[in-house]
């Protein structure tokens, strides 16, 4: 007699994986939905039909690559080709990961982006490593983290070069309010929504009534539908509780750490940017987190430690992503040290994640604590600032740089002149001010000429700002890009 064996669990769902793929599906395009009325309505039709395309022009992009992939490996043990073309791509659930990437994405993003991104999760993510079950990174995250590395300054918030169209937008340097926030004062370390454009509520972060990736600022909808999923058992409510749980009991140690309003702060921390469509659509795939009730509460734990880390201490303006994709690194080590039966050593399961949300407190907390200190004792006595408001965000530049431009001779009556340009950028490399460092010394209408013709030049560069000269290349190359920029534009204005 022969015995079939198979691995457990053998307890099993009635409802099949493509039932709660569509229950998920459908969830996100609510969450779609929600982002084209925002679109249409408060900012203008173009932007809602932005809106549309980019999910339609991800699903069509993922689709042609699974009907792409499935022809290729047709045998003719798999029956005829069309029936299986049409399997794989019912059963391979790309269009989930088609919508999650679209929606991670900020409005303003060009349709050649979407395609390159949208490609990259399904051929290199997920169909490289054997196709859905086998990827080992969250198609969507890693997808985000490419396209983001490689078009971050292709990724505008507006569309074109119309601004001014979007209220809650920063009219000089066209950053959501998610990279306005970790910019002013000591990263991450704010209590206060004041000064950022748009006039931005604490209503609003949680309304998703403001400027931000198409679909991550809809705090309230995205916390709703994870209970609805959590109860059909599409998603495991471990998952995003701990994570959630975790930032926002950091959150209360960073704030009595360094003196902040508790409340406000953890609001702050849970509502802006893309922390709760992580924790609910990304970090909950099935695929890339670990199997047992103590691994998908641990990943939470660590992915919500990583994310407040980056947050208060890295140069990104938010971690959401980086934490997932460092959290499924992780995960077949967790399921590895955990496999057999889930309710043996139980006291000893959890007391690793107590230990590991233990870390994540004190490190944070005392990161904060260190850089808000540090920022204190840089900052100018009271009798230096006893003019300015109390209530004031103070700008720090991120990164500040210099180029010289030089004028051209004017034949017999004046020589070639030279100015130092100061450029002071913040953490996305956006501009937030250009000085004249050091003038030329020549007196009379010349000199003049020059502060005039500088101060227009100025006005222009703050419009547009340099996120064009940003590439894959990194951050030397933007730099020397800029100096080359500063020096040619100035000196051709002055010329003129």
């Amino acid at each position: 007699m022969k015995f079939i064996t198979t691995p457990g669990p053998f307890q099993r769902q009635k409802r099949t994986t493509l039932q709660i793929m569509l229950e998920l599906s459908a969830a996100l395009v609510l969450v779609w939905i929600a982002g084209i009325v925002y679109n249409f309505v408060a900012i203008g039709a173009a932007y809602g039909i932005k809106a549309i395309l980019m999910v339609v022009v991800s699903l069509v992009v993922t689709l042609l690559a699974d009907v792409l992939v499935a022809a290729i490996r047709h045998k003719e043990s798999h029956g005829p080709m069309m029936k299986h073309i049409i399997d794989q791509v019912i059963h391979n659930y790309s269009y989930v990961t088609a919508i999650i990437f679209a929606l991670s994405l900020p409005i303003g993003t060009p349709y050649y982006v979407i395609i390159i991104g949208a490609l990259f999760a399904t051929l290199v993510v997920k169909y490289a490593f054997g196709g859905f079950g086998s990827n080992v990174f969250n198609p969507a995250v890693m997808a985000r983290i490419f396209v983001g590395v490689s078009f971050s300054g292709s990724m505008l918030s507006y569309l074109g070069t119309d601004i001014s169209a979007v209220p809650t937008l920063d009219l000089i340097s066209g950053a959501t309010i998610t990279s306005q926030f970790a910019s002013t004062g000591t990263k991450w370390l704010t209590d206060s929504l004041t000064g950022l454009s748009g006039n931005v509520t604490m209503l609003d972060l949680f309304l998703g009534t403001y400027a931000g990736a198409l679909g991550e600022t809809f705090t309230f909808l995205i916390l709703a539908l994870a209970i609805v999923l959590s109860i059909r058992k599409v998603i495991n409510w471990r998952t995003p509780a701990f994570y959630l749980g975790t930032v926002a009991l950091t959150s209360v140690v960073i704030a009595l750490f360094t003196g902040l309003n508790v409340l406000d702060y953890t609001l702050i921390s849970l509502g802006m940017g893309g922390l709760a469509f992580g924790a609910v659509f990304m970090l909950t795939d099935p695929v890339t987190s670990p199997t047992s009730p103590f691994g998908k509460a641990l990943i939470g734990v660590i992915a919500g430690f990583i994310t407040v880390l980056i947050r208060v201490q890295g140069n990104l303006p938010e971690g959401v992503m980086y934490s997932i994709a460092i959290v499924n690194i992780v995960a077949p080590l967790i399921d590895k040290l955990t496999t057999g039966l889930t309710n043996t050593n139980t006291l000893k399961k959890w007391g690793v994640v107590a230990c590991t949300a233990v870390v994540a407190l004190a490190v944070n907390g005392g990161i904060s604590a260190i850089n808000v200190r540090n920022a204190n004792s840089s900052e100018p006595s009271s009798s230096e600032s006893s003019s300015e408001s109390s209530s004031e965000i103070v700008v720090v530049p991120f990164k500040t740089l210099q180029g010289t431009a030089s004028s051209a001779a004017c034949e017999d009556y004046c020589s070639v002149q030279t100015m130092t340009v100061s450029v002071d950028l913040d953490e996305t490399y956006d501009i937030l001010d250009i000085s004249i460092a050091e003038a030329p010394t020549t007196g009379g209408n010349y000199a003049t000429t020059w502060t005039e013709g500088f101060d227009a030049l100025v006005d222009y560069y703050q419009g547009i700002g340099i996120v064009g000269e940003r590439d894959a290349c990194g951050h030397h190359r933007l730099r020397v890009g800029l100096r080359v920029q500063v020096e040619r534009d100035v000196a051709r204005h002055i010329a003129q």
